[in-house]
């Protein structure tokens, strides 16, 4: 038995990955996912269960929320994980009148659960962070310069295979806990 040593040879690799990725997002698109009310139990009413969908549907259309239901469908099928996040928006910062949204996670590998949580959905878990990057410049005008200053002097967060460190040259990272 002789060891042999390889070279760094040339390789031909063929990514079929693409081909069945696309086979599982084309099936989504065609059956598309929603969100569905049904009375249960107790005092459940069909005609209440029927407004609330409507409110749903209107939520969906607004915010767009097929985008955001294919792009995580995209990444649990490409990569195991994806997430998509129910929100609130302000329609008009005169009087507080907010409406909820559905928007997507570009980058789940953002998004870090609970590693406490037992169930598969997640629905268990205690809390959540969500990581971004902002620019400075933007930080400041959304944030004001108080906070910076809190942040430089906080304690680091250095999750693994992410920049070292809240603050690089010229962005702020961003935590929003849940």
């Amino acid at each position: 038995y002789r060891r042999v040593l390889f070279r760094s040879l040339p390789c031909f690799t063929i990514n079929r990955l693409p081909t069945f990725l696309q086979q599982i997002t084309n099936e989504m698109r065609q059956n598309r996912p929603s969100i569905q009310v049904d009375p249960v139990s107790g005092g459940a009413v069909r005609e209440t269960a029927d407004v609330l969908a409507g409110l749903i549907r209107q939520i969906e259309q607004h915010s767009d929320a097929d985008s955001a239901y294919q792009n995580a469908a995209w990444y649990a099928a490409a990569a195991g994980k994806g997430y998509f996040r129910l929100c609130n928006e302000y329609e008009n910062f005169d009087n507080n009148d907010q409406r909820l949204c559905i928007k997507a996670i570009d980058n789940p590998d953002r998004v870090y659960m609970d590693p406490n949580a037992k169930e598969p959905t997640g629905r268990d878990q205690e809390y959540c962070f969500i990581i971004s990057d902002m620019n400075k410049e933007e930080y400041k005008r959304t944030y004001g310069d108080s906070l910076m200053a809190a942040v430089i002097n906080g304690r680091e967060f250095n999750p693994e295979g992410s920049k070292p460190g809240w603050m690089a040259d010229s962005t702020v990272r961003v935590a929003e806990y849940y």
